[in-house]
């Protein structure tokens, strides 16, 4: 008894195989779901990228400020006033300024007490025993002799530079 060879595949699988009329359609690999999300996945890649090349974030020094005199002082401890520079930007009660001055030589309290002539500014803008004194330049719509949260921008870093050091 001979027997039938055992067929793997349906007849129906074998024909389409050997049909070439869908040689000519595309094949379709993924979903337009998929090229979308992979886009938007680009697009954030290349936002973050241009964010941290021209983009830059800043790193400030909290202080209270008041205006007297025509001019805009605080008192900060000599660690702090040794980050800060001449000409960095001040955001003081909403005012955007600038440092027009750091004294070399930090003031006691009594020193203090003398120029602000009030114990409760002295109180306020002492880092402690002894503050070095900056003077800002002048913002005529802040209100005189009133403590205010100032911001001293000591530095603007480019993300890219976390990354990449610059050369010095």
């Amino acid at each position: 008894m001979e027997q039938e060879p055992r067929n793997l595949f349906r007849q129906q699988a074998r024909d389409k195989l050997s049909d070439p009329d869908d040689l000519d359609e595309y094949l379709k690999v993924t979903k337009p779901s998929a090229w979308l999300m992979l886009l938007s996945v680009v697009m954030l890649l290349v936002g973050l990228l241009a964010w941290a090349i021209f983009g830059s974030f800043n790193t400030s020094l909290p202080a209270t400020a008041v205006r007297l005199n025509n001019s805009v002082v605080c008192f900060l401890s000599q660690a702090e006033a040794s980050k800060v520079h001449v000409g960095d930007q001040v955001a003081v009660g909403g005012e955007h300024t600038e440092v027009l001055s750091i004294d070399q030589v930090p003031m006691s309290v009594a020193e203090a007490r003398e120029m602000l002539g009030n114990d409760y500014l002295v109180e306020e803008l002492m880092p402690g025993k002894w503050g070095t004194k900056v003077t800002m330049a002048d913002t005529p719509k802040l209100a005189s002799g009133i403590p205010l949260g100032a911001k001293i921008t000591i530095d603007h870093v480019a993300p890219i530079t976390l990354f990449v050091p610059k050369d010095e």
